[in-house]
């Protein structure tokens, strides 16, 4: 399993994000001498997400969008409804693409992006000969 360790602005409003925006599982989070969180845990799904500053002098960057692989039977219309009402960015709006999957896509306050994708039941890779 592969689990990403973003380096963001602000571990606390990051965790928030996710937690009480996205409805992630909150994991935990180490606390600095300072009473500050200096690392963050959450469970997005079947993905475990870290939280960490970004080093000084740094702004978070974010080369690559992340893929949440959904069930087919998530409503994905609900899904994002629910998201857009609690004020989630939407980059990508919900569409069905031609090779049978639903998908949109959001951001999070560091400009992370995450595609939320759930393949129709019919959904096969082409075989690769």
């Amino acid at each position: 399993m592969i689990s990403p360790v973003l380096y963001v602005a602000d571990v606390e409003r990051s965790f928030a994000f996710y937690t009480e925006k996205l409805g992630a599982a909150p994991g935990g989070k180490c606390i600095g001498a300072d009473g500050k969180a200096v690392c963050a845990v959450v469970q997005l799904g079947g993905t475990r997400v870290s939280f960490q500053p970004a080093p000084p002098g740094q702004q978070p960057y974010s080369p690559m969008e992340f893929q949440v692989n959904l069930d087919p039977e998530v409503n994905m219309q609900r899904l994002y409804t629910d998201l857009r009402i609690r004020g989630v960015f939407m980059f990508r709006d919900l569409e069905e693409s031609a090779w049978d999957e639903r998908m949109f896509g959001v951001k999070d306050p560091d400009g992370f992006r995450w595609r939320f994708v759930s393949r129709m039941p019919n959904f096969r890779f082409n075989e690769v000969a």
